[in-house]
């Protein structure tokens, strides 16, 4: 499989965040598999759109384009939306140094967890792992970079994409810029594309007792929980998890 970064490289100073409910955290850190969603199974109905597709969407002519595309480029076929969306998966993470109230609030619940890797870490990891996924023999290539944030309602916004994400599926609305997303994203070869055949992807870890990362407790979570957890750890004999609480004070309501 081919893996290629998009868009400025991170810092070593820079971490990457995912927030899971309980469940997810147990598939996690029991399979030592990360999980790519398909991205039709997303929330935003935008995921993946093309600026071609974008422009369209909102009454513009396409021929805007060619002060932008090459003549091949803007005459060549489209591929639908929902297919592309079929064909994409994507594992989505945060960006950031300090835990976010927002994102607790949007992927998490009081039973939750934070895992905190180092950014070079977990790009590695997952590099170097690209053949332990499911149905490897129809995925083509790896993407990985920041979401890119513009506002889709601005003409002029949409018609700077182009320059700004030469890979589609790393460009969001402006009204999901809170998540700061850092995403992987799976290309599914077209030539063994069937629609609805692939439902995820799951990447086996290899070493995954071996990666280092810290476990946040959510801020509201009960201490019997967090020794619940704690245990589950203890099980797994991996020396490479810190497990922390919470560096935020949020009201039990």
């Amino acid at each position: 499989m081919n893996i290629k970064p998009v868009g400025k490289k991170l810092t070593e100073n820079n971490y990457l965040w995912g927030y899971f409910d309980f469940h997810k955290f147990l598939s996690l850190v029991i399979e030592e598999s990360i999980f790519f969603s398909r991205m039709d199974k997303m929330e935003d109905v935008n995921e993946g759109i093309s600026l071609n597709q974008l422009l369209l969407k909102y009454g513009e002519e396409v021929e805007k384009l060619t002060a932008k595309n090459n003549k091949q480029n803007s005459n060549r076929s489209e591929m639908p939306l929902k297919i592309r969306q079929q064909k994409y998966f994507i594992s989505c993470w945060l960006i950031h140094h300090r835990e976010s109230v927002a994102m607790w609030n949007a992927y998490s619940d009081e039973n939750g967890i934070a895992l905190k890797f180092k950014a070079s870490d977990l790009i590695a990891a997952i590099g170097e792992n690209t053949k332990n996924i499911n149905e490897n023999e129809k995925m083509k290539t790896l993407y990985h970079g920041r979401i890119v944030y513009k506002d889709f309602f601005n003409p002029d916004d949409r018609m700077n994409l182009k320059d700004e994400v030469p890979i589609i599926g790393f460009q969001k609305d402006l009204s999901f810029e809170h998540e700061k997303e850092y995403r992987f994203l799976i290309k599914q070869d077209t030539h063994n594309f069937k629609e609805n055949d692939i439902p995820f992807v799951k990447m086996k870890i290899e070493k995954f007792k071996k990666l280092k990362f810290d476990l946040i407790f959510h801020p509201k979570m009960e201490p019997w929980k967090k020794d619940n957890i704690k245990s589950v750890i203890k099980a797994l004999d991996s020396k490479s998890i810190t497990i922390k609480d919470s560096e935020l004070n949020l009201k039990q309501w």
